[in-house]
């Protein structure tokens, strides 16, 4: 679980397009710290899992389980790609219906 955990959290990194240095600085910790729990040699402790959720919109299922988005949704985002769908939708139906 550790090792699923840390390469998560590389990938978190990696999406981000930050080194170390920088994803390490902006979560609070030392890049060697970081790069222990990357490596899967320590497990991350829940101040850095908040840190996380809290500064870059990580979802805890996600990180913890790998299910799910990576990035919680917020309602307003939700419902922009909501709308966005139905919109999408209604350009097949339309399609559709002028074809008949």
């Amino acid at each position: 679980m550790i090792d699923d955990i840390a390469k998560r959290l590389k990938e978190v990194r990696t999406v981000l397009k930050m080194n170390q240095t920088e994803f390490s600085s902006s979560i609070g910790i030392e890049q060697t710290y970081l790069s222990q729990l990357e490596n899967g040699k320590i497990g991350v402790g829940n101040k850095i899992l908040l840190t996380l959720i809290e500064k870059h919109n990580i979802s805890i299922d996600w990180l913890l389980t790998g299910t799910g988005s990576m990035f919680k949704l917020n309602e307003i985002e939700a419902i922009k790609i909501i709308y966005e769908l139905e919109k999408m939708l209604m350009g097949v139906k339309n399609k559709r219906l002028n074809t008949i």
